[in-house]
Formats: structure tokens, sequence, C-alpha cells
């Protein structure tokens, strides 16, 4: 049977304003703005938000991993 409704996508705008996202990546640290992130972020968020979303989480992850490779290289320097 076919299905006589259409599918009609919801507008990315509408869930981007009523989310907050923009506020939120207003506050994002210093270092990733400078690494033009926000500005990525910023632009492909309106035409997929899921690949936005990626790019912010894959910076965390990666800021995460240096931090600990950080803290990991000065237990070494105190214990030696």
């Amino acid at each position: 049977m076919e299905d006589s409704y259409p599918i009609v996508p919801a507008a990315n705008q509408e869930i981007i304003e009523s989310s907050g996202v923009n506020d939120l990546l207003s506050k994002v640290r210093p270092q990733w703005k400078a690494k033009n992130l926000i500005k990525r972020v910023n632009r492909i968020l309106p035409a997929d938000p899921s690949s936005a979303c990626k790019r912010i989480f894959n910076a965390a992850i990666h800021d995460l991993k240096e931090k600990i490779d950080n803290a990991d290289d000065e237990v070494q320097r105190l214990w030696s």
C-alpha cells in the first residue's frame, strides 16, 4: 500500500535556533576559535547538523588526548 502522506523534513534552521547551539558555540574555548573550527561548524550547521556535531566531537576527543599526553609527560617529569 502506498503512503499517501508525503514526508516533509523539518527545517534545520528552526532546530538550530530552538536548541541554542549558537549560544553554546560562542562560549567555546579560544584555542578552538583560533583554529577556525567554530567558523567551519557554523558554515555547515544549517546544511548538515550531524556533520557539524561530529566535527565538534572529534575536536573534543583530540583535545582530550592532548591533555592526557601532557599530563603523562608531567607525571614522568616529576617521577624522574
